[in-house]
């Protein structure tokens, strides 16, 4: 199986190419968690399938963790619901992270 990912980080954008296991990359699309971290999920086609994987990637070191935690479908339809699924709950949880960090204080405020 051909593996070949080439990524590009200019602008704070985050652009992905090429081939993973068979399987060309589609689209992708990514947040900025708390930490800076890009943390993402994209959508590729191989022959007779389609797939959906999470990734991370770290700015400052310009380290890519690769593609994981894979879901498979046979159909498009199906892997662009679970694509955008995936993306709605990373960005739900992220809204919850930084609503709790943004609202915790150390002390009770007096007005």
């Amino acid at each position: 199986m051909e593996t070949q990912i080439y990524f590009d980080f200019k602008n704070n954008k985050l652009s992905l190419k090429g081939v993973n296991a068979g399987y060309k990359l589609l689209e992708h699309n990514e947040f900025t968690d708390v930490d800076g971290t890009l943390i993402g999920v994209v959508l590729a086609k191989s022959k007779t399938q389609y797939a959906t994987w999470r990734y991370s990637f770290y700015p400052k070191s310009e380290y890519f963790t690769g593609l994981n935690l894979g879901h498979y479908f046979s159909n498009e339809i199906s892997a662009k619901t679970d694509y955008f699924e995936r993306l709605s709950e990373m960005g739900n949880r992220l809204k919850s992270e930084i609503s709790k960090t943004c609202c915790e204080t150390d002390e009770d405020m007096e007005i």
